[in-house]
C-alpha cells in the first residue's frame, strides 16, 4: 500500500484529501513511478541486428525473450514472443548490437511497455 504518512485510504485525513490505497508492487523489470508502473530500461536488454532482418530488435527481460521489428506497433510489424530468458545464456553478440539506454527507439519502449503490462 502506497499511503501518506498519517493518512488512510478511504478517510478524510489530517492532509484534508481522501487518499486511495494504491499498490507498490510492481513486475520485474518494472518500476513505479507517480503510482504507475513503468519498463526499467536499466534491467531490460535490448539488441539492435541493424536492419538484417525483419525482427531487427530483440528485447531480453529477467523472464521472457521477445522479438521485435522497426514497426512493432502495427498490424504488419512483428512483436512476437520468442522464449523464456533461460534458453538465452552466454555471449548474445550474434543477436546484434547492444543498445544503451539513450539510444532504444520509442517506438520499441512502447511496444516493450505495452507487453509488460500485466492486465
Amino acid at each position: 500500500m502506497l499511503r501518506i504518512s498519517g493518512c488512510k485510504p478511504g478517510n478524510k485525513n489530517k492532509c484534508g484529501k481522501t487518499t486511495l490505497a494504491r499498490t507498490s508492487y510492481c513486475p520485474p523489470d518494472m518500476k513505479l513511478v507517480a503510482g504507475e508502473c513503468l519498463p526499467d530500461f536499466n534491467k531490460i536488454i535490448i539488441y539492435d541486428n541493424e536492419g538484417r532482418t525483419a525482427d531487427r530488435y530483440t528485447v531480453l527481460t529477467s523472464e521472457d525473450v521477445f522479438s521485435m521489428s522497426s514497426d512493432a506497433l502495427m498490424p504488419n510489424g512483428v512483436n512476437m514472443y520468442v522464449g523464456a530468458r533461460s534458453e538465452y545464456s552466454g555471449k548474445l553478440r550474434y543477436l546484434g548490437r547492444r543498445l544503451r539506454k539513450n539510444e532504444i527507439p520509442a517506438i520499441i519502449k512502447e511496444a516493450v511497455k505495452r507487453r509488460l503490462k500485466k492486465p
